[in-house]
């Protein structure tokens, strides 16, 4: 399904915030492939409690309200829409 550009430019995306805890952190960081060598300090500071950091990317990742999606039709739906209103007109 290719992106409307404009669109989606042009979409009411609301704010949104979240809250997300230590847990969160750490099993998003587990998730994505963080902490299989447990003697990688790189890795451990997103799994390991002491001097816990996020990865930057979760913050993006883990929106889960998806209600500014519902705004942009996605070509399938503008197809069902153009369908139904073709049934529709004919009779």
């Amino acid at each position: 399904m290719p992106l409307n550009y404009d669109k989606l430019m042009n979409a009411d995306i609301p704010e949104v915030e979240q809250r997300l805890t230590r847990r969160d952190t750490m099993l998003y960081a587990l998730g994505v492939g963080l902490g299989a060598d447990p003697c990688d300090t790189d890795q451990l500071k997103f799994v390991y409690e002491k001097d816990l950091q996020a990865l930057p990317t979760m913050a993006i990742i883990l929106d889960t309200s998806a209600r500014w999606r519902r705004n942009i039709p996605s070509s399938a739906s503008r197809a069902a829409t153009r369908c139904t209103a073709s049934r529709d007109s004919a009779s």
